[in-house]
């Protein structure tokens, strides 16, 4: 498991550290996003991440999914 609970910018900035310490089949959790920023997120990690629907709460959000 990789847990990141930082914005949004840094995650997108290190998306290939992040995805180099998650094994294929591990699970990745993304957080300290504003929801706003959601797709970016999604977007950046979306060829090596199969994500679950976004949980929310106020106007944060968390990303987590599955490395393939």
């Amino acid at each position: 498991i990789v847990l990141a609970n930082i914005l949004a910018g840094t995650l997108i900035e290190h998306r290939d550290q992040l995805l180099a310490a998650t094994k294929p089949g591990g699970s990745i959790v993304l957080s300290g996003i504003l929801g706003n920023q959601v797709d970016d997120v999604r977007h950046a990690f979306s060829d090596n991440v199969d994500f679950d629907p976004p949980s929310r709460r106020d106007d944060w959000a968390l990303l987590s999914g599955r490395r393939t």
